[in-house]
């Protein structure tokens, strides 16, 4: 059986061809800052099997969205990226983020699984410069990843993996934790004296003045 399509001649009818089955739009989401392994968005995407997985990343490369690439030694790793066509879906998803934006509440339903990526997502969609000389460069770790955010001209820069260059302050913390001091509950202090952001190199206030420039826009529960 060939796969469904909506039969419309019409442009949004046609880009739901390419991207309207479930989890498609989401592993797009997972490489929009940087190539992925398998492994990588099999924890990213913790609801999605190992078959549907990898169909759906064969039917994106398929439709030229995305492409594999085997990392040179030592990694010598197979990684999963995006090709131009996927990019240009960037400004639609983060918009579609953004509106999804309404439909969330803090705290964090517990239930609720909150990868490395969604984080990224957070600080992207919430990013308010309050200090227009804010230059600072955070790198996020847990047990299994990392990434980094650079600010700079009222700019932000956020990419998978250790920073390149020396940066402000290393922050070893839960995911969960950097979407919710991004929604100021808690504060970047409380999150601090509660041990939430465990500033492993550099300085503490490096981090305080980082998630000044974030306003997460999401509800609270009554």
């Amino acid at each position: 059986m060939g796969k469904r399509n909506y039969s419309q001649y019409c442009p949004l009818a046609y880009a739901m061809d390419v991207v309207g089955e479930r989890w498609t739009l989401l592993i797009i989401r997972e490489l929009m800052f940087g190539p992925r392994r398998f492994t990588d968005l099999q924890r990213g995407l913790p609801g999605i099997g190992t078959n549907l997985l990898s169909l759906r990343l064969k039917e994106l490369e398929q439709r030229k969205l995305l492409r594999q690439r085997v990392l040179p030694p030592p990694a010598a790793a197979t990684v999963y990226e995006l090709d131009q066509l996927g990019y240009e879906l960037a400004p639609a998803i983060r918009e579609l983020s953004i509106w999804g934006m309404r439909y969330l509440c803090l705290p964090i339903p517990k239930q609720h699984h909150i990868g490395k990526v969604q984080s990224m997502f957070a600080l992207m969609n919430s990013f308010l410069p309050a200090d227009s000389d804010a230059t600072l460069t955070i790198e996020f770790f847990d047990p299994y990843d990392a990434f980094y955010a650079t600010i700079s001209n009222r700019e932000l820069l956020l990419q998978h993996g250790a920073a390149p260059q020396q940066p402000d302050a290393v922050v070893k913390t839960e995911w969960r934790s950097i979407v919710s001091i991004a929604g100021h509950q808690p504060d970047v202090y409380t999150a601090l004296e509660q041990g939430l952001l465990n500033v492993t190199e550099g300085e503490a206030d490096a981090v305080k003045r980082f998630f000044q420039q974030f306003t997460l826009p999401v509800a609270m529960e009554p």
